[in-house]
């Protein structure tokens, strides 16, 4: 948890320079550290709780992986292939999110 702590005041110090650069009308700086702002937060919460990050990404993997390789002339939902990520991706959330759920107990859980 120390390490994710210092993750979130990276991510507070990359807002703050992101708010001033934005108001001193510095673009690229103000890119770059938005970019450092959102790259913080995920490291804060894959930090925090790492196998429900490993959960997200797996279920949101057909998502990216859509809008990487999509194109109007050659559709991606008419891929044999896309449809078995999808399919992969499901399973493997699946198990990530068991395996999610027995290593954090909800509050009923611990109760007894």
């Amino acid at each position: 948890m120390r390490r994710a702590s210092w993750a979130l005041l990276l991510a507070a110090l990359m807002l703050a320079s992101t708010l001033i650069s934005r108001f001193a009308g510095w673009l690229s700086f103000e890119f770059y550290s938005f970019e450092a702002l959102v790259c913080s937060l995920f490291l804060y919460l894959t930090l925090a709780v790492p196998y429900m990050m490993l959960a997200v990404a797996l279920l949101l993997s057909p998502m990216l992986t859509f809008l990487w390789f999509d194109s109007p002339s050659y559709p991606m939902t008419h891929q044999w292939w896309f449809w078995l990520h999808v399919l992969v991706a499901l399973f493997a959330g699946g198990c990530a999110l068991s395996l999610a759920g027995r290593k954090y107990p909800g509050k009923d859980e611990t109760e007894l």
